[in-house]
């Protein structure tokens, strides 16, 4: 081992409060009386002790660099701090906040109420990491270190205690490591995905990468909250909200309902600006329950939101590695857990009043829905329309840019009226809670200036979705073979192309563009992509398409809703991207083998972690997969299967059961897109089987229509 190396190995074992990187470069001559191998040369620069020898080179200097440890403080929730807390809300006399003739200050008063009574019950302590702590380090090996340092320094005069001080601390690691284990397993026994990943992460020392920004850019924070803003500069319509003759509330929020959602809440999400945790919520929720019940209410009933409930905070977080501008940020939002609580009620409220073939093509936020039925249709009608002579297809993937942010909510609010005729008072409501929303942006300790939107849906919200799907629900298909699929913000238009005449096709995106234009929906013609599904013999010349003055880039596949879908209909490429998935997963799988964990959490592994990646849209694309990938996806099952030391169910067997499966549902579902291609026989026993091509017939609704006949 050279000598630079012996530095460096030595350096990152020492445990000096924080993790010592170090970089070589000549040494200048040493000083008279200068030992060359001084250990304290290099650890003077940092102000720090050398605990061990440090090999130094003669021709080489160091400079160390000094990663900080992160100290941050977390709340405890001991029991009897919880009942503390519980005590204290029961005893309120709530009604005194009732004597608030205003909303915002009523509910203003019992959040700042809540979130004082959590300060003062609940300690908080300061956690301090070391980059290079271990995971089974705790403070009790910690003092044990501290006696064995004591008694080395004293091991002349007593050997007997060093030996004795030595083999307690190598039980003490080997207690430690075993009680961290069963901890582990534990993680994998409760169902939880985000304490499974976590222990993962820990078990195989894979560091993340940064997930928030760190700068001392006071500039920023205000730079990126207008860059997030850009959109409401082009808004200058003023929109006022429907009159309305009744004024009771659309609807009504129970008690029950209130308690039911946060008892839901998830304890590890983050607060938002109000300060109020869901592990509050869920916890103490019972004696203020009937507060914001009354308060939910009361919003529907005057039609408006409060403005502490419309406030958001911004955690940019990089999307690269590398920044180059500030659209590599990407915006996360926090907002109030209470009020999404509260949107969750409405959604319910929208969702019960909207017709049941509501827009059939959009595929996201709607029951018995899926990213596979959404590309299987669309599949489907290609390859049926492929069947024709002299025939062939062009798909059209559609990019919004910041589709969510630039929705104009005096339109929407025109159509949830006219168009789909929902109650005036909850059209009202929406109107309100999506202008005068208040942002911030948070990098680090600094925070912008407040910047007041009244454009867009707020980011991270139950509702916002539902909006959206809302807002494009009068985006259709209106010309002759032409369809538009939807999922969320993710359309793709496609041209069912006959004798070279593509005018539909053109039409259709035509009016789209249009479409877009009049709704304030800005298309990314740079990431929108085109393929061209063409079998024919004899293939003329595809004349481009341009967009906006833009020619339309043509691709030979298109990754679409996690789903690689290439231009002849093969999937070797997305077979390869799973298999890349899947082999990188294995080692996980080893790594917990050579962990020591039990066969039970190895096989729940491989089903959550594996399995689930082999299996994606499996139903889509496994019906034509080659021989050599089905292969290739057996010898990862292999591999599997020796080192969990059992039999696993094979892809096919997989495949057959979740096309039956996915088959009943649509059967059962009368309002499902796919609903007309199962049409039973006279004898009402079997179905009409689909003939072609085996191109055709392999793909997921004939196969299905199989197995139904079959069985």
């Amino acid at each position: 081992m050279s000598e630079i190396s012996m530095n460096v190995l030595a350096l990152s074992c020492i445990r000096v409060g924080a993790w010592i990187c170090l970089t070589g470069r000549q040494a200048p001559r040493r000083g008279r009386g200068q030992r060359p191998d001084d250990p304290t040369i290099v650890w003077r620069m940092a102000n720090l002790k050398p605990p061990c020898k440090i090999f130094r080179s003669n021709v080489m200097e160091f400079s160390l660099i000094h990663i900080r440890s992160v100290e941050r403080y977390v709340t405890l929730w001991p029991q009897s701090a919880v009942e503390e807390l519980r005590d204290c809300f029961e005893c309120t006399d709530w009604s005194v906040f009732r004597t608030q003739c205003d909303l915002d200050e009523y509910t203003v008063t019992v959040t700042d109420y809540l979130r004082f009574c959590h300060d003062v019950c609940l300690p908080t302590r300061k956690v301090t990491h070391y980059p290079n702590s271990k995971p089974w380090f705790n403070r009790s090996l910690r003092s044990k270190i501290v006696a064995k340092d004591a008694a080395y320094r004293c091991r002349d005069t007593d050997p007997n205690s060093y030996l004795k001080a030595r083999s307690c601390l190598s039980k003490a690691i080997r207690d430690a490591k075993r009680t961290y284990r069963h901890r582990i397993e534990k993680k994998f026994q409760s169902g939880d995905s985000r304490a499974l990943w976590s222990s993962i992460n820990l078990i195989t020392q894979y560091k993340g990468t940064l997930n928030s920004v760190q700068s001392d850019d006071v500039t920023l924070p205000n730079r990126l909250n207008e860059f997030y803003a850009r959109f409401d500069l082009d808004n200058n319509s003023e929109p006022l909200p429907a009159p309305c003759d009744d004024d009771q509330p659309p609807f009504v929020v129970s008690d029950h309902d209130v308690r039911r959602s946060f008892y839901k809440l998830d304890e590890h999400k983050a607060s938002g600006p109000d300060g109020i945790t869901p592990r509050l919520l869920e916890l103490c929720c019972s004696p203020w329950a009937t507060v914001f019940t009354e308060i939910f209410n009361w919003s529907l009933r005057l039609c408006i939101v409060a403005s502490c409930f419309k406030k958001a905070t911004i955690i940019p977080v990089p999307k690269t590695n590398s920044i180059s501008c500030l659209n590599d940020y990407r915006p996360v939002a926090l907002t109030s857990v209470i009020m999404k609580c509260f949107e969750k009620q409405v959604l319910s409220f929208l969702n019960s009043k909207l017709p049941k073939k509501f827009d059939p093509f959009q595929f996201a936020y709607n029951r018995n829905r899926s990213v596979d039925d959404a590309i299987s249709i669309n599949l489907h009608e290609i390859l049926q329309h492929l069947e024709v002579k002299k025939s062939y297809a062009r798909v059209l993937f559609i990019d919004f840019s910041s589709a969510f942010n630039t929705i104009i909510p005096s339109k929407l609010h025109f159509k949830l009226i006219n168009n789909l005729e929902l109650p005036i008072s909850i059209c009202n409501w929406i109107l309100d809670f999506l202008l005068n929303r208040t942002q911030v942006v948070k990098v680090g300790d600094n925070f912008s200036s407040v910047l007041v939107l009244n454009t867009g849906t707020p980011q991270g919200c139950p509702l916002s979705p539902k909006l959206y799907s809302l807002f494009t629900s009068d985006c259709l298909a209106d010309h002759p073979n032409t369809t538009v699929v939807k999922f969320a913000d993710d359309t793709t238009i496609t041209g069912f192309i006959s004798h070279n005449d593509e005018s539909n096709y053109r039409a259709q995106i035509e009016s789209v563009v249009n479409w877009c234009e009049e709704n304030n929906l800005i298309l990314n013609v740079s990431k929108t992509r085109e393929i061209v599904i063409d079998f024919r013999r004899i293939k003329s010349p595809m004349p481009p398409l341009s967009i906006n003055g833009t020619v339309v880039e043509q691709f030979p596949s298109f990754k679409f809703l996690g789903t690689h879908i290439s231009n002849d209909l093969s999937w070797s490429v997305n077979s390869a991207e799973i298999l890349k998935k899947a082999n990188q997963r294995l080692y996980f799988l080893r790594k917990l083998k050579a962990y020591g964990v039990n066969q039970r959490i190895l096989l729940n592994f491989y089903r959550a972690i594996i399995e689930s990646v082999l299996t994606t849209s499996n139903t889509v694309w496994y019906g034509r997969v080659s021989k050599s990938d089905v292969n290739k996806f057996s010898s990862v099952i292999r591999s599997a299967e020796k080192i969990i030391g059992t039999t696993l169910p094979s892809l096919d067997m997989i495949y057959l059961e979740r096309t039956k499966k996915k088959m009943e549902k649509i059967m059962k579902d009368p309002t499902h897109p796919a609903y007309g291609y199962f049409n039973f026989l006279p004898s009402n026993r079997r179905l009409c089987a689909f003939k072609g091509n085996k191109r055709f017939t392999d793909s997921f609704f004939p196969v299905a229509v199989k197995l139904f006949n079959l069985n």
